[in-house]
């Protein structure tokens, strides 16, 4: 069984096929689908709905766009991507140690020495980064 808690982010390949990869901390995997259904299987691994999560956090943050995904106390996606753009990434805020910016890019940092560059500016990045550490203290059970 593959622990999701330790799962850093999604990224799409700039491929024909659909194919999203997978970092975890220890290592990464390339998975032959699409970044959404990918999402809609680790919901069902967890015993949630995706319109349904979507439309607590909508509620709970007052947002509309770019909506966090809660999966458990370890686990929130957030995406930096609109859903219609050809790649797609989702990164779990609770695996970020840090964050600096590169221009007009983002490296976001995470545990083993892991980072990622984005090209999305920092305050984006950052905003985001906070709305989903935020919804932790919704869910908190």
């Amino acid at each position: 069984m593959i622990n999701l808690d330790q799962l850093l982010y999604l990224k799409t390949k700039p491929t024909l096929e659909a194919n999203t990869e997978c970092v975890f901390q220890t290592y990464s995997i390339d998975l032959p689908a699409a970044s959404n259904k990918i999402i809609k299987y680790l919901l069902k691994q967890y015993n949630l709905d995706l319109h349904h999560q979507v439309s607590l956090t909508k509620r709970f943050l007052n947002i509309n766009k770019l909506v966090p995904l809660y999966f458990s106390q370890s686990l929130i996606l957030f995406p930096i991507k609109h859903k219609r753009a050809p790649l797609q990434i989702y990164i779990n805020a609770y695996q970020i140690t840090g964050l600096s910016s590169k221009g007009s890019q983002t490296i976001i940092y995470f545990t083993n020495q892991k980072y990622i560059f984005v090209d999305e500016n920092y305050i984006f990045i950052y905003k985001k980064w906070l709305e989903a550490l935020s919804l932790k203290s919704f869910y908190k059970v």
